[in-house]
This record gives structure tokens, sequence and C-alpha cells, in this order.
């Protein structure tokens, strides 16, 4: 060990971890190799830090002194922790999150029957007795008998017949992954391809799911042609729900990532190319309009704070979400008729996978059509009614919807003195009209019969999130945002699981470069110098490693410092390379649901307005559909990122923006008046956003105001005064009837004394609120 230092042990160490991060198709990543490639860096990590004798912790003298045997025991304990750490790690990441799915109206339930029950024990049994050792994945021997023994149990149920198959690959006592670590000969694969026919959309979803999650599919084409082949011999509707399955797992594995980074190239074309005839299909046939909310997080979710290079608004806390978007998202995503195909008249409130329940299509009145288009805004009044003490409620009847088959509800208007014997009749009396026999009857068995709010489908997921934050290794960049979107759902506050879209670390990383130097050019000079200055004091010659290195340095800082400020005038503008990958991301991720329109929600201080702008641009040149943009107002417009020329006006620049469907807000009552005005939200829904909107800043601002901190009380303020503006202008466009949003009690914008400006006004006594709060955290 004398021969080697702890810097030379260290600058080994950082290339090592760089050509490991730097590829994840390289050799590291494959199979053992990556188990022999952790045990042996942890191994050399312990040796450079805790045995080298110019270490720091040895020269601080914070170690104990061992002996040669020792060193070798500590070495190699070392690399037998990290392997368990990475064992660890790689079991969560792969652990498929599928299980927690909540499928069943979408899933055929399989019934349990012997020779599927002895199976599955077969299978649990040989992979519970799975070591996961470096030890055992090198014994080849050992690998083989249990593989050979969960191929034989497999093959037994497909003997006796496909459903016990099913049972087996969708029961929640074995996990995919887990099973095809084990085995993936061509037999298997060929076993499941026979059978897939006989699969639901659920089934496919999670072997597909299985397969991305191995440690080598980018590696193995057999399991690329196996996921490309499942998705192959899936068409129209059940394309779409598979798609939506396989992006609502909640982490990193989706279908863009499927599609885009893990297939090979001639797949990937077979696939999109399939994705987009069945596509095609869906959308000249389907009786709802499809749609794609696509958004940016940071200032346009929530509030980055003004923190570099998150964001630049300050109005708010860090990661404070912004007051209405969630309504907003979840009014947008919800289904309505589709406005060019007459062939469909009703609106159908609930699809389900046409494998396993068979659609009875039946032409409806134009009165019950009308019912069913305005459920949503008689429940979401009828809420309002009962708890504002403003509005008197209705004395006489409320509105209830009873189940009619499995996939119809009714809608019908009963007296408040209504008895479950008289539901019952009525149940009874729809079923008969309906021509709904006993067989239909015992199908309902076990489904809620009656429902209190305009029952609608499964929400899937219709909320995707692109980011400029980049893809680095695996998850480790988006597992946090996955967190975020796993709390906010847990609590009530999200309609769906969300995809995340990352980010491309080239653009990312340079924007976040040229903008750390644009804001702190001067610290960032000075403290190039005095590295300069205490390496050449140090050394005293320029030739010394240290010195040499300095200087690079130091000269790289001014190559960068004098191209910024010739190539950018505001900090907004070295985000473009940012917002030109975002528009590459916006058309792949395009072409994979091209049945659905899509709808993008950005911010003006970052990539965003640059990206609507190019997609606008690209939309209309290649005849692709309608885009229309939402963007928020954070920065102002001289400041703006924008492929308009500088010499136009701010009324020429505005034109152009509406001919090209995007429009600016302050607040997201306001995104939802423009979403009204492009047909895309009705007026109900905008009265629900506006509502949210309001209860969200009630919450908000007694939150803030509690704090005392004068910064709370202009922030608040200012909210409430542009959120009533906003308001004000959504009421003006309620028809008669539809109940007026009450506005924010304007006491909670003065800044005044809290006990005399919150408790003893008659604005906030009388506020009542129409939503529960969010729930707790449920992780």
């Amino acid at each position: 060990m004398e021969y080697i230092s702890f810097g030379w042990g260290s600058a080994a160490s950082l290339v090592a971890l760089s050509l490991y991060y730097g590829d994840e198709r390289s050799i590291l990543h494959r199979g053992v190799a990556e188990y022999v490639f952790w045990t042996c860096m942890y191994a050399w990590v312990a040796l450079v830090f805790l045995l080298l004798p110019d270490s720091p912790l040895n020269q601080a003298r914070l170690l104990i002194s061992v002996g040669g045997a020792d060193h070798v025991a500590l070495v190699l304990l070392a690399g037998v922790v990290g392997n368990r750490i990475h064992s660890r790690r790689r079991a969560t990441r792969t652990a498929p999150l599928q299980q927690r799915w909540n499928l069943q109206e979408g899933m055929r339930l399989q019934a349990e029957t012997v020779p599927a029950r002895i199976a599955t024990s077969r299978i649990c049994e040989c992979l519970s007795a799975r070591q996961g050792g470096l030890l055992t994945r090198l014994c080849r021997s050992t690998r083989k008998q249990r593989g050979d023994a969960i191929l034989t149990a497999l093959t037994d149920c497909c003997d006796r017949g496909p459903e016990h198959l099913l049972y087996v690959l969708n029961t929640d006592d074995i996990e995919l992954p887990q099973l095809f670590e084990f085995v993936r000969p061509q037999e298997l694969l060929d076993l499941l391809l026979d059978h897939a026919s006989d699969m639901d959309v659920v089934t496919k979803a999670r072997l597909i799911d299985a397969m991305q999650r191995q440690r080598d599919f980018f590696f193995e084409r057999p399991l690329q042609e196996f996921v490309a082949a499942l998705l192959k011999c899936t068409s129209a509707e059940e394309l779409t729900t598979l798609k939506n399955l396989l992006d609502e797992g909640g982490d990193f594995y989706n279908l863009h990532k499927l599609v885009f980074s893990d297939l090979v190239e001639d797949l990937r074309e077979d696939v999109l190319r399939h994705i987009e005839i069945e596509g095609a299909t869906v959308r000249a046939n389907s009786a709802v309009l499809l749609r794609k909310v696509l958004s940016d997080i940071d200032d346009t979710l929530f509030c980055s704070g003004g923190h570099f290079p998150a964001g630049v608004d300050k109005r708010f806390p860090k990661r404070q979400i912004y007051p209405g978007v969630l309504a907003l998202f979840r009014e947008l995503g919800r289904q309505q008729p589709h406005p060019h195909n007459p062939a469909s008249p009703e609106y159908r409130r609930s699809r389900t996978f046409s494998r396993q329940v068979k659609e009875k299509r039946r032409s409806a009145s134009p009165q019950a059509s009308r019912r069913r288009q305005l459920a949503d805004a008689l429940f979401a009044n009828l809420a309002r009614v009962r708890r504002s003490p403003l509005v008197p409620p209705s004395p006489s009847s409320c509105a209830i919807w009873l189940r009619v088959s499995q996939e119809e509800w009714a809608e019908v208007s009963v007296p408040t003195s209504e008895t479950v014997r008289g539901l019952r009749s009525r149940l009874d009396a729809l079923r008969d009209e309906a021509g709904a026999g006993v067989g239909s009857c015992l199908e309902l068995e076990g489904l809620p019969e009656v429902s209190f709010s305009p029952p609608t489908r499964r929400d899937m997921s219709n909320l995707v999130f692109i980011s400029a934050r980049p893809h680095a290794y695996k998850d480790y960049m988006e597992s946090k945002s996955y967190q975020l979107f796993r709390r906010l759902r847990a609590r009530g506050m999200l309609h769906c699981m969300p995809t995340l879209l990352a980010g491309r670390f080239r653009s990312s990383s340079g924007a976040a470069l040229r903008g750390a130097i644009f804001l702190f050019r001067a610290h960032l000079g000075a403290v190039m110098a005095t590295l300069l200055v205490l390496a050449g004091a140090t050394h005293r010659t320029a030739l010394h490693p240290h010195v040499v290195a300095c200087l690079l340095l130091l000269g790289g800082y001014a190559y960068l410092t004098v191209t910024t400020a010739q190539q950018h005038r505001h900090l907004t503008s070295v985000w473009a390379p940012v917002g030109q990958d975002k528009k590459t991301t916006y058309f792949q991720y395009q072409r994979l649901y091209c049945e659905c329109d899509t709808l993008f929600f950005g911010d003006n201080g970052q990539g965003d307005l640059l990206c609507a702008e190019l997609v606008a641009a690209s939309s209309s040149k290649n005849g692709a559909p309608v885009v229309h943009s939402f963007i928020h107002e954070v920065v102002p417009p001289s400041e703006m990122l924008t492929s308009l020329s500088p010499v136009l006006s701010p009324e020429g620049k505005a034109k152009i923006w509406s001919s090209k469907n995007i429009r600016f807000h302050r607040t997201y009552v306001g995104a939802a008046i423009n979403a009204c005005d492009c047909g895309l939200l009705p007026v109900e829904g905008l009265a629900r956003v506006a509502r949210s909107a309001v209860e969200d800043t009630v919450r908000l601002c007694a939150v803030h105001l509690a704090s005392g901190h004068p910064a709370s009380k202009a922030t608040c303020e200012r909210l409430v005064r542009e959120i009533n503006q906003d308001v004000e202008a959504a009421n003006a466009m309620l028809p008669e009837g539809v109940p007026l949003v009450d506005l924010v009690p304007s006491s909670l914008g003065i800044q005044q004394e809290l006990q005399r400006g919150m408790f003893q006004s008659v604005s906030v006594n009388n506020f009542a609120f129409s939503t529960m709060p969010p729930g707790p955290d449920i992780d």
C-alpha cells in the first residue's frame, strides 16, 4: 500500500464511477458484472479511505490502527456490505408497482383452482429459496435447477388450460420481475406468446413491466421482441388502456422509456407504426374525447421560491402548490363527448375493457343524453348548496345515479324522503326497461348500485410532467418527483398517478452552468482567482499539476463568462436548449398517444414558452392536431425567452401568440378562463376550478398570516387581489342557475393585526368550505 497514494486512489475511484454512471448500456451494467463492480468498488473505497497512511482519516488519527490480516478482512467486509446494499437497491427498483394498482374494474377475476394453487406454491418455493448473494448468482447450476422447476410448473398450468396460467401471472404471491430473473429461455417466452390471445390487458401490462425491469433488458433482444409482440397483438381501445397502465406505475419505468430508450431501432419503429395505426382508428371511432395534459413542474405545478436553477418565481415558498392548479388538471382530464363523432350521441361515463366486458350499445333519447351531459353540473352545485349558508338547500328533491348494468348508470331525481324500498323499486324498473335479465343481475352482485356523485370511469394516467431536470442514472433524479406525486395522490389531491418525462443531461447541465455564471459571475471569478493564488503560493512553481489545473479552470471560466455575456442578455435565454429538447420529448410522446388531444402548461421563466412556440409551428406545418398552450407569467414580458423578433410590439406578439393558441395567465383561475374560452372546459368545470382555487387560497393565507411575517402578509395581499380579479371574471361567464363563486375574504389580504383583521371579519366568519382539506400522507 505504500506504492498507492490517497490522491491517486481517489482519482481511480472517480474514473471508475464516471465510466459506470456515464453509460447505462456498458458491460458494467450487465448481470453479474454489475454485482462484481460494486463489490470491488466498495472494497477499493475502504482501502483508500481507511487503510492508506496518507488518507485524511488516518492523518487526523480518527481510526484505530489494525494489523495486516485485519486489513484484508476489513476490505472483504466492505465488499460484502457493498454487494448487499446494491442488492437491496436493485430489489427496490425492480419491485413491481403495478401490484399497488386498483385494477379490479379492468381485470377479469381469475378463479383459484387446485392446479393453479399448486403451481403458485411451487414457484413461490423456488423464489423464496433464492439467496441474494454474489456466490449464488455465480452458481449457474443452482439457478438452472430452480429455473427448470419454475418452467415445469408454468408448463403444467398451460397443459390444464390457459385460465390456470392467467391466475399464476396475476396473483400477488409472485413477483414477475423476480421470476424472470430465473427463467428467461426462449421456451418460456414462446409459451407466453402462444397464450397472448387469452390474456387481458392487465396481464399483458404486468408481463411488459416485468420484462422492462430486467437488468439485461437493454442487451437481450429476445426480451425486447417479446415485449414488442405483446404490444403488437393488442389493438384498438385495449391498446390505449395498455399504454395507460404502463404509464401509471408510479416510477420511471414508463411507455416513453420503453419505446424510445430501451427498444432497438427496428423494433421501435415496428411498435410505433402499430401504435400510430391503432391510435388513428381509436381517434376516429371513439365516443369520448381523449385528452392528455402535459405540464412543467417548477413554477407551473408548484413554486420554486426563486431558487436557481429550479425557477424564478418568488411569490410563494419553495414547493408550494399553486391554488387551483390540481383542480384544473382534474377538470381537463374529464371525459367529454367527442365533438366530431356524430355516430356516438351518448356520453358514456364508464368504459370497461372490451375483452372482459361486452358492451351493450343502446341509443339514448335526447332527454337521457342531456341528463348525462349535465350530470357533473348538477352534482357539483348540490354539494355547494348543502354546505353554504348563503344558498338555501333544495327542499324537495335531489339527483342520484342508479346502476343499470356493468357499464351504464341512469340519473334520477328522487324526493329527499325516498326510502330504500323505493330506491329498489326504481332500480328494478330501470333494469326491466333496459332489458337486463337475471344473468345481468348476477354479474352486478357485489358492485355498488347507488351513487350520490356522477359515476365516472377509473381515472387513467392522463397527466404528464415534462421536466427540465435531467435523467441521470436509473431513477436517482426521478425518484424524488415520484415521491411527491405519490404523496399528493395519497392525500387525494391528484386525480391520477402522473407520468414524468425527464430532461436531457447535456442541455440541462449546460443551461444550469451558464445560468450560474450569469448570476454569480463575480463570486465565481473570485473563487477561481483565490484557488490559483493558493496553489501558486503552496507549490511555488507554475508547472505543478495543481497550479496547471487551476489555470485550466480559470481559463475555462473566462471563456464561458465571455461567451455567456455575448449570447445572453437575460437569465431566461440560457434555457433555449432545454426548450428545444422539451419540444422533441413532446412530439415523441404525441406519437405514443396520437388518439389523444394534448394540452401544454408551462411558465415563461425558462424554456416553456419557446417550446410552445416551436410545437405550434411544427404542428401547423405537419398538419397535426391543434395544440393549446397555457403559460404561467412569472417574469416580465421583456425577459421572456421567445422565438419572436424583439422588434415586434407587445400587441404584435400578443396577436401572434393568440394565432398559435398560446395564452398567458397569472393565476389558475385565469388559466381556467382561457381554457373555457377555447372550448376545452365547460362553464361548470370553470366554476369548480374557481371554487377550488378560492379555498386553496384561503387555506394558504391562513397558514401564512399565522406566521406573522411581513413578507407573508405582502404575498397574501397580492395573491388575494389577483385571485379575486379572475374569480370575478369567471363569475361573469357563468350562466343563470349556476351559483356564483364566493370571493376570497378581502381581510385575508390586508396587512393589519391578525386578531382584528381575521377573527373580527364578517367575510372570514361567513366563509364556508365546500371541499374537504387534503388528507394525511399515506406512504
